[in-house]
């Protein structure tokens, strides 16, 4: 569409450079058969005029008539020159868009292709990351499961171990309430021991003391004593 208006501003333009030619030609032309007419008008009034100023001014109107002629002719090849330039410009407008048409239209045809090779390597891509993601999806779900069983193992394997510690800390608390049990034990009987020891030693020594004084008082009761046995002598 933006092709087409380039063309028609171009012919309109050279349209408008002719018929301004064309009009100043035209408008020089009419000029000059005025000025010819009104020469002829004054030469005609003069009565007094010889033969020979009739003939000079004859040739001096063909002099003029034929610069004009000339002139005429100047203008007719501008104006052809200009034409022919206008429709150089023209032509090579339309060669010009020509060729940005057929470079767009190259462009639009490669820059198709590209993108249809481009959908081509992105469907493949697709197609090939799909079916990798088939492939992994397998293993990766039985390495997800190999992992999270061995999480498992090592949870119940710490599990067993806190256990058996917590077993192993309640065993050796009981042996230890045992062995003091026992040294209690051994204490209260070593302590019932050395009581019955001192029991028995304090009620032998007892006897004896005893026995002693009895033997004393039987001395004394069977034998005088000394004192009146010197009296008596």
């Amino acid at each position: 569409m933006k092709y087409r208006t380039v063309e028609t501003a171009l012919q309109q333009q050279q349209q408008q450079q002719q018929q301004q030619q064309w009009e100043q030609q035209q408008q020089w032309e009419q000029e000059q058969e005025r000025w010819e007419q009104q020469q002829q008008q004054q030469q005609q009034r003069s009565s007094s005029s010889s033969r020979s100023s009739r003939m000079a001014a004859g040739a001096a109107a063909a002099g003029r008539r034929g610069r004009a002629a000339a002139a005429a002719a100047a203008a007719a090849a501008a104006a052809a020159a200009a034409a022919a330039a206008a429709a150089a410009a023209v032509g090579g407008a339309a060669e010009k868009i020509r060729r940005q048409k057929e470079t767009e239209e190259e462009r639009e045809t490669i820059g198709g292709t590209r993108r249809q090779k481009g959908d081509k390597r992105r469907q493949k891509e697709t197609a090939a990351r799909l079916q990798q993601q088939q492939r992994e999806t397998p293993a990766q779900q039985q390495q997800q499961q190999r992992q999270q069983q061995g999480r498992e193992g090592q949870q119940q394997q710490r599990q067993e171990d806190e256990e058996g510690e917590k077993q192993q800390q309640q065993q050796q608390q009981q042996q230890r309430v045992e062995e003091l049990e026992h040294e209690e034990t051994e204490q209260q009987q070593q302590q019932q021991t050395e009581w019955q020891q001192e029991g028995s030693s304090s009620s032998s020594s007892s006897s004896s003391i005893s026995s002693s004084n009895n033997n004393s008082i039987s001395a004394a009761s069977s034998s005088p004593p000394a004192a009146a046995t010197a009296s008596a002598s």
